[in-house]
């Protein structure tokens, strides 16, 4: 990687967005420094009481029994084994717990918990227009962060997944150890009428280490670019966790029942005919987009989720469903042996256009980046 700007090259296929010198600027920073996020518009609940645990536990593929202060990525899914949303649980105390999921999916799961929950000893709040949410993400976050906060950073101390109340600037922060990006940061929970005050101590403290603000667009290509699953765009109802290669968010060994379990027992175990695969298109300047067909030695398998262009990889990114009937499935052997191509639409003649394919991200498929270790 260099210093230099990243410049919007030109491009056959769907168009460049115009805003992509600042939106690279962003990525930049965030791979190789440190940015801030507005998080807010997140979904916020607690759900809290004496069967808090047995409605989440029933609703989660993860074990949601966990020590206080753990972090849990958990799909919740249908009775087929659809993943009807995927949410963050954090658990804040023995019967309160945090659950945030993204915007779209507020109204969708807030009814979800109201309906699961109606027999049981629980509150719910609703919080999300009442609480912010400050995202701090890059390698030097432990560096910014560590001006504010007398609180211990390390991986020992605060290691990624987990939860603690720090003071931050003088303000009372739940600081979650969390990445929607790929690299190592904190989600910093607080009421509204302090999130400017602690943005502003953020941004001071960042300017040192070239923190600069982030936005939506930049968040959706780096979250491609690290091979992270967006609800209603990669995984809907149709989609099992086993399909999108979520099988480590789903605990076989709880031992109460929860949705979608038998129904994922069924596939456990057996070829995945159908699988979620991590797309590079080998074409430099051509994007493909949603709804793309994917060919596999000239013969349809699959289609595109999502796609953008990568600064990382300075080149577009996609992700897709494949599919492959047999006692094989979709494995690793066939996506590096098999002759695979996406069918840009908009070119002419639709160009087939040569893709590299994985089951992992492309960037970091180790998920090194956010058990970084550098810093104070």
């Amino acid at each position: 990687m260099t210093d230099a700007m990243p410049e919007a090259p030109e491009m056959t296929g769907q168009s460049h967005p115009a805003s992509w010198p600042a939106v690279a600027a962003e990525c930049q920073a965030v791979r190789e420094r440190v940015a801030l996020f507005d998080q807010s518009a997140f979904a916020k609940f607690i759900v809290e009481g004496p069967d808090s645990l047995a409605l989440l536990d029933e609703l989660s593929t993860a074990r949601i029994d966990v020590p206080l202060g753990k972090v849990v990525y958990t799909p919740w899914c249908n009775d087929r084994g659809g993943i009807e949303t995927d949410v963050t649980v954090t658990r804040v105390s023995l019967d309160q717990f945090l659950v945030v999921d993204t915007p779209e999916s507020h109204e969708h799961d807030l009814d979800g918990l109201k309906q699961a929950g109606h027999n049981l000893d629980v509150t719910l709040s609703d919080i999300t227009d009442h609480w912010a949410c400050i995202g701090l993400s890059g390698p030097k976050s432990r560096f910014v962060l560590a001006s504010l906060t007398e609180a211990a950073l390390s991986n020992t101390s605060f290691p990624f997944s987990t939860s603690q109340r720090i003071d931050v600037a003088g303000f009372d922060v739940l600081a979650l150890r969390e990445s929607r990006v790929g690299e190592l940061g904190w989600e910093l929970y607080l009421p509204n009428e302090h999130a400017e005050e602690l943005r502003e101590a953020l941004e001071a403290a960042g300017k040192a280490h070239g923190l600069v603000l982030a936005g939506d667009q930049a968040m959706e290509v780096l979250r491609l670019e690290s091979g992270y699953v967006r609800w209603g765009v990669d995984v809907t109802a149709d989609d099992t966790p086993l399909e999108a290669g979520l099988e480590s968010a789903v605990s076989w060994d709880k031992p109460n029942p929860w949705h979608g379990r038998a129904a994922l027992e069924h596939q456990s175990g057996k070829p995945r005919n159908k699988a979620l695969a991590r797309i590079r298109l080998d074409q430099p300047k051509t994007l493909c987009h949603r709804d793309d067909q994917i060919l596999c030695d000239g013969e349809p398998v699959g289609s595109v989720t999502s796609a953008t262009w990568s600064y990382v990889e300075d080149r577009c990114l996609a992700m897709g469903y494949l599919q492959r009937r047999g006692s094989v499935g979709v494995n690793q052997d066939w996506l590096s042996t098999g002759k695979f191509e996406v069918v840009v639409s908009g070119e002419q003649d639709s160009a087939r256009i040569p893709i590299t394919v994985s089951l992992r991200s492309f960037y970091d498929p180790g998920d090194r980046r956010v058990h970084l270790a550098d810093g104070p």
